[in-house]
C-alpha cells in the first residue's frame, strides 16, 4: 500500500470556484482552464475574511479520525504509478482548502489482494489514458461525538471535492 501525507498544497486550479463572496454562494464556471488561470493570475488581492464555519469550536469538542473511500478519475495518465500520482496531488488539493475543523490528513491508495496470488495491489486502472484510482482519504474532525464527525466531515470536505462520491468506510470507536 502505497502512503502519502498531505504537508501543503497550492490551490486547485480547475474552470469552477467557488466565490465566497457571491450573493448566490455557488459555484461559478470560468469556461477553460486558461481562462481560469487568466483570471486568478489577474485577480486583485484584498484582506476579505473567509465565512465562518456553521459549527464553532468550543471546549466540549474533541477530534475524532475518520477514514472515506474517493474513487478518483484521471485524464491523460499514461501508467498507473502517474495516475497514482496524479490523483493524489489533486485530492490534496482540495482536502487542503478545508478550515479549521479538519486537520491532519492522511491519503493512501486501496489495495485488494490478487485471486489467484493473494499479493497486495494498488486500486488504479488505466484505460486509452483514462484512470480510475481508489484512495483512502483519513483526516481527523473536530466534533462533539463520534457521530457528528461523520456528518461534520462529509459537509466540511463534500464542497471542496464536488462531483465526488465519499464513503465512510471507517468510523471513531
Amino acid at each position: 500500500m502505497s502512503t502519502y501525507s498531505l504537508v501543503t498544497w497550492g490551490r486547485l486550479s480547475t474552470s469552477e470556484f467557488w466565490d465566497p463572496w457571491s450573493p448566490s454562494k455557488e459555484f461559478r464556471s470560468l469556461g477553460s482552464h486558461d481562462r481560469a488561470l487568466s483570471i486568478l493570475r489577474t485577480a486583485p488581492t484584498c484582506s476579505r475574511s473567509l465565512p465562518t464555519s456553521p459549527m464553532t469550536p468550543t471546549s466540549n469538542t474533541d477530534w475524532y479520525e475518520i477514514s472515506f473511500s474517493v474513487p478518483w478519475i484521471v485524464h491523460g495518465a499514461d501508467t498507473a504509478q502517474d495516475a497514482i500520482n496524479i490523483a493524489v496531488a489533486e485530492l490534496g488539493k482540495g482536502v487542503a482548502e478545508a478550515d479549521g475543523t479538519i486537520r491532519n490528513a492522511d491519503i493512501s491508495v486501496q489495495s485488494v489482494p490478487c485471486n489467484a496470488c493473494g499479493n497486495e495491489m494498488d486500486v488504479a486502472t488505466v484505460v486509452s489514458g483514462e484512470a480510475l484510482v481508489g484512495l483512502l482519504l483519513t483526516v481527523e474532525v473536530q466534533a462533539r461525538s463520534p457521530e457528528e464527525s461523520e456528518v461534520m466531515g462529509q459537509r466540511e470536505l463534500g464542497p471542496l471535492l464536488p462531483d465526488t462520491p465519499l464513503r465512510l468506510v471507517q468510523t471513531p470507536r
